[in-house]
């Protein structure tokens, strides 16, 4: 049997509705709350360039011994331009990954503008990058 007053039809989407708003809320909090914004200035200790290489992964087990697929797959792994940097504030040492022209145009000393999200509880920086 249905129930088909008013009030039932207007309250069940709105139950939705609210729920959907407090999951919203929800996922929105929990990701800004891993994670601190942070920002300073740094001195650059050094460059490296990390050329691309390949990467053989093993095959699956369950796949027989007797298959046409290859023994291994290869993935390639991109080349990185990265520069080391020591905060001045904090001292706190982050690498950066950059693309190559910036990458060519830092030398040792120079003084940059880093952006980089720090962990609250581990501290363990996720992405940094140079302004």
């Amino acid at each position: 049997a249905w129930d088909y007053r008013p009030s039932y039809r207007v309250r069940r989407p709105l139950r939705a509705q609210l729920w959907m708003a407090a999951l919203a809320v929800l996922v929105l909090s929990l990701a800004g709350a891993g994670c601190l914004r942070k920002s300073g200035t740094a001195v650059v200790l050094g460059k490296e360039y990390v050329p691309a290489t390949e990467i053989s992964v093993s095959p699956n087990e369950s796949a027989s011994p007797n298959s046409a697929e290859p023994s291994a797959t290869p993935i390639m792994r991109p080349e990185q331009w990265l520069v080391h940097v020591e905060m001045v504030a904090d001292l706190k040492k982050v690498d950066v990954q950059v693309e190559r022209p910036r990458w060519e145009a830092l030398h040792e000393g120079d003084r940059v503008r880093v952006t980089y999200r720090q962990g609250k509880y581990t501290g363990t920086v996720w992405s940094a990058e140079i302004d």
